[in-house]
């Protein structure tokens, strides 16, 4: 079923504000892309230009790309748009993940390593343990996170059209408290930056694998802090949090924690 949005689509592109005169509405724009188990989140036509569309696809599909949510795809086998289970394969380095079918057609990952050829870098633990953690190297931070940032915000101000109950001094993708998200997710200056916190469920709070959709627009009302709305995003074994107004995020840490009950959280700050 596909959901409603809670205002009359204005034919104003929410991301990069051109309307109907300078661009076209002809595509169907998810908010959360099919590959994460998204099939009806999307916004009806009038809410996203087909730039748009097109410029944040290159960045969902790095996004997909990111280990945290590339592992998550293949462990819970959740199926790309086109249909098929997503493959981990970096052979080369002596790793490789992916779906196969049995002879009775059970599905299940099979997973194949060999770390004498997978940079120490990106892993620690051992076979013989039982237990390998993969790590994202401190000099690919800038790429995987900045994407990744990008990517929250622009599903943050997306799912801000059905919000219940709809708020329009909140809840309005268009107004100008949410230019600066905005810029940063469609078009940022270099230098520009953002803070993504990044956290763990905690125990009896963890989303089985393949329900990997649950999502949270939330505000914090804090006499100190002052007023702000975030997207909390759980995906597998993984919460992320962004900001939509503001870039600044540490302050409002162990509320976030406190709010949706994550731990060993961290904040960290993303330059373009």
């Amino acid at each position: 079923m596909s959901p409603t949005p809670n205002i009359e689509p204005p034919y104003l592109c929410i991301y990069c504000m051109r309307d109907k005169s300078k661009v076209t509405f002809k595509k169907k724009a998810h908010i959360i892309p099919e590959s994460l188990g998204s099939t009806d989140q999307y916004a009806p036509k009038g809410f996203e230009c087909d730039k748009c569309n097109n410029a944040f696809a290159i960045i969902e599909r790095k996004v997909l790309e990111n280990p945290f949510f590339l592992f998550e795809r293949a462990i819970s086998g959740t199926l790309s748009k086109k249909g098929k289970y997503p493959i981990i394969d970096h052979s080369e380095n002596g790793l490789k993940i992916e779906y196969r079918h049995e002879e009775d057609l059970i599905k299940r990952p099979f997973i194949d390593i060999d770390l004498s050829k997978f940079p120490k870098e990106y892993y620690s633990g051992s076979i013989e343990s039982g237990t390998i953690t993969f790590d994202i190297p401190i000099k690919d931070y800038k790429n995987y996170y900045a994407c990744q940032l990008r990517f929250l915000i622009k599903m943050g101000l997306g799912l801000m059209l059905f919000a219940k109950p709809y708020d329009s001094s909140w809840h309005d993708p268009c107004a100008p408290k949410y230019d600066l998200g905005r810029k940063f997710a469609k078009e940022p200056k270099k230098k520009a930056r953002w803070e993504l916190l990044i956290g763990d469920p905690k125990q009896g709070s963890q989303p089985q694998l393949g329900q990997n959709d649950d999502w949270n627009l939330f505000r914090i009302l804090d006499s100190s802090l002052g007023s702000s709305i975030f997207l909390c995003y759980r995906y597998g074994l993984k919460v992320f949090v962004c900001r939509l107004d503001k870039p600044e995020l540490k302050y409002y840490q162990s509320a976030i924690e406190d709010e949706f009950f994550i731990e060993k959280s961290q904040v960290m700050e993303v330059e373009i």
